[in-house]
């Protein structure tokens, strides 16, 4: 397989399932990860990740859709994640274009809005 590092979103999902798989299995994560072949093996981004497979360099890795749609790879979803735009308020009103930029695009394959799109939810 090839990895995201550790700190990210993928990675996090990754091994938040792969420590249920283990403790099923009374193992705990370090000890099931050391017998995934390539699990150490880790790459920066989501379309790195697609080339290392489209290369043959792995037979699998997490990545978003859009990757794999790139790389001309199968996609087996395993759920969605929730991207926020994080602004610092001062900055808010310089950030409204991206904002509604974001609010007014079409979703690409993989992505989908939520009824929340470009509103600000929290201030503190």
């Amino acid at each position: 397989m090839v990895n995201r590092p550790q700190g990210t979103g993928t990675r996090a999902l990754l091994d938040i399932n792969l420590a249920k798989v283990a403790e099923a299995r009374g193992l705990a994560l370090k000890e099931l990860a050391r017998r995934i072949r390539g699990y150490s093996y880790e790459v920066r981004t989501h379309t790195a990740v697609a080339a290392a497979v489209a290369q043959g360099r792995a037979d699998v890795g997490m990545a978003i859709r859009y990757a794999a749609e790139l790389y001309g790879l199968d996609f087996i979803p395993v759920g969605w994640e929730i991207y926020d735009l994080l602004v610092r308020r001062e900055a808010l009103d310089r950030a409204r274009p991206l904002i509604e930029a974001v609010k007014s695009a079409e979703a690409p394959p993989g992505y989908r809005k939520l009824p929340e799109t470009g509103e600000v939810v929290a201030e503190f």
